[in-house]
């Protein structure tokens, strides 16, 4: 087997960390308090130097990085960690390595002021410092496929890639918060500001926070919300625009070195990566691929079709019901928050398959089901003609029918969701076609002290409520852009490759692709399905006409890469369901109504109902909890 990587000496791409403290912090103690939050973080890689230790005269600071991205100068200082592809005024043709991502970070700061991470193309975060203004910038990557967590504390700040490095500081509280426990199970995953600790949080995505003499202060420096759909543009035009930008955004991300295989399910997606990266590094492209003895769940044989189309060199690993259980407990013990996605386990595995093999890098095909209009979207599309009646008159029309969110997938629950979705404000029936459990249901699911009241809806609907495109359904992929796709999707995985130390790349991200994907009039994008077209991702597959083989675009995908819990946790998996939501340890926390638990549990294991989203949700929720008591 051999690897897959560019011949350039010193290149490799590990996954990374950075962790910094500001302010009112006694100098002989700061030391210490960094490399106990190294430490912490050790699973990511060592530091690569002692840390930069600065006094000023609004106290101290002290930053450390596990990359060699540490650069200081007279005026500024940096660290990154993570990985620039390509900035404003840099040749993209060439990797942007070593420490010049961290002095590329901080020129910008002083040339372009608090923009300066706008067109910067990567998967980052950084702390840049500013000795003229003795202000700390801490920075995320434009569309979140990395992340960066804070807590102030008393007369300063502190800052580390994982929320377990900043507790580890031992200067923050680690006290659980009620409310975002009420959040979590209203939504697939937490969104930034919010984290599960009451003290911690987490930076949004695109933004920049600053701390200056302990005041803070947030910016949006990407503003995708300023995106307008084109009036002018031809479908052809647009097409092969996106073409070019596809094979760029995949030129950018192989160039910038490493041991890369890649990620490969038998979809459309991973497919475009594959063949984009096949033979570009001299050898056969290493796949890796998860699969289930659960056959109506396992998508090997589609699998079996792409290797053989594309000719590269295939890794499979099955699971069984209990090589999942057992995944899912390791994988969950990486999340600084859990999210309600049970795939987490496959990607766990697939990581640890790249890392064996002697890879460092791992691409992946995410991201285009939320950039494009895909099988979720068909329910808002088909709901636009009703959507001209005024909101007042559909409240009263179909609120009738429907008063709350049933859980289940039969046809009358099936009506009555799709009632109660008209019946709710625009921009909140947009962030729940990926539901967890609405209002009406987490108030049975959740004892007193944690029914809150909060929105878990309200960081989505202030994104929506910026938003200039005029397309209803360019809005719901907005709205997916900012919450589903940042907050579980590019978490999760990053969260598991670190699990590895390994770097994941994510090219159909790429922020350029969500610019252009929101400037696409949805009627280039989506249409009524028919017995041989999906009608989903129209133009987005017509731009991967000649990179990816006929008989894998143009075929079917019953189903994204899901996963068997639904038949696993009503047979081989009841006792390792029941034990991590009904056993003792869970009942002596206080947070569930056990009865409304056990009734679930009942009905799903008798096959009366399917309750797998719920039950999933409140397993690796419990799973996570555990974690945090041991």
């Amino acid at each position: 087997m051999t690897p897959n990587h560019l011949e350039r000496e010193g290149i490799e791409a590990n996954m990374s960390y950075i962790a910094g403290i500001v302010g009112s912090v006694d100098p002989a103690r700061v030391q210490s308090i960094i490399h106990t939050m190294a430490a912490a973080m050790r699973h990511r890689g060592e530091a690569s130097s002692l840390p930069l230790v600065i006094e000023n005269g609004s106290g101290t600071l002290a930053m450390i990085t596990s990359a060699p991205g540490q650069h200081r100068s007279a005026t500024v200082a940096a660290v990154m960690e993570g990985e620039i592809y390509a900035a404003p005024g840099h040749d993209r043709v060439e990797p942007v390595t070593g420490s010049v991502p961290a002095k590329l970070l901080a020129d910008r700061l002083e040339s372009v002021g608090k923009d300066f991470a706008r067109g910067v193309n990567g998967a980052y975060t950084a702390a840049v410092w500013d000795s003229a203004s003795a202000t700390l910038h801490l920075v995320r990557d434009a569309i979140g496929c990395r992340s960066l967590y804070y807590a102030p504390i008393p007369g300063g700040l502190v800052f580390a890639s994982t929320a377990a490095a900043v507790l580890a500081s031992g200067l923050v509280d680690r006290a659980i918060d009620p409310a975002s426990v009420d959040s979590y199970f209203g939504v697939k995953a937490l969104s930034p500001p919010r984290t599960l600790f009451k003290n911690v949080f987490a930076l949004r995505a695109g933004h920049v926070l600053t701390w200056n003499s302990g005041r803070l202060d947030q910016q949006d420096y990407w503003r995708l919300h300023e995106i307008a759909e084109t009036s002018t543009a031809t479908a052809e035009d647009l097409r092969d625009e996106l073409q070019q930008t596809i094979r760029d955004a995949v030129h950018i991300r192989q160039q910038a070195g490493g041991r890369y295989c890649a990620l490969v399910s038998g979809g459309v997606d991973t497919s475009a990566v594959a063949c984009l990266l096949n033979g570009a590094g001299g050898s056969p492209l290493h796949g890796l691929s998860i699969a289930f003895d659960e056959l109506a769940y396992s998508d090997a044989a589609l699998q079996d079709i792409v290797v053989k189309t594309l000719g590269v060199e295939q890794r499979e690993q099955v699971l069984s019901a209990q090589d999942f259980a057992d995944t899912m407990v390791k994988a969950v013990a990486h999340l600084d928050s859990p999210v309600n996605d049970a795939a987490l386990v496959g990607m766990y595995a697939a990581f640890a398959m790249a890392r064996a093999d002697g890879y460092d890098v791992v691409f992946d095909g995410e991201g285009p089901d939320e950039l494009f209009p895909a099988g979720n979207t068909h329910g808002e599309r088909g709901i636009a003609n009703l959507l001209r009646l005024p909101y007042p008159l559909r409240r009263a029309l179909f609120g009738l029918v429907a008063t709350s969110m049933p859980m289940g997938d039969g046809l009358s629950d099936r009506i009555r969701r799709m009632c109660a979705r008209l019946a709710l404000p625009d921009n909140e029936r947009r962030l729940t076609w990926r539901p967890l459990c609405h209002t009406a249901v987490r108030r049975q699911l959740l004892t007193d002290a944690y029914c809150t009241g909060t929105d878990p809806y309200e960081v989505g609907k202030t994104y929506l409520a910026q938003a200039s495109m005029a397309d209803p359904l360019n809005l719901y992929q907005y709205g997916l852009i900012k919450t589903f796709l940042a907050d579980d999707l590019l978490y999760k995985n990053e969260r598991m490759a670190s699990a590895h130390d390994l770097m994941n790349r994510t090219p159909l991200v790429d922020y350029r692709l969500a610019e252009l994907a929101l400037r696409i009039p949805s009627r280039f994008q989506i249409q009524e399905p028919t017995a041989a077209n999906d009608g989903i991702k129209l133009l987005y597959k017509a731009a991967l006409r000649g990179i990816v083989p006929d008989d894998i675009l143009d075929r079917k995908k019953e189903r994204g890469f899901s996963q068997p819990t639904r038949v696993w946790f009503a047979g081989p998996l009841k006792d390792f369901l029941h034990e991590g939501i009904l056993g003792e340890r869970s009942r002596r926390r206080g947070i569930f109504n056990t009865g409304f638990l056990q009734r679930l549990f009942d009905e799903h294991v008798s096959g009366q109902a399917n309750h797998d989203g719920l039950l999933t949700a409140v397993l690796i929720f419990s799973l996570w909890l555990d974690r945090q008591e041991s």
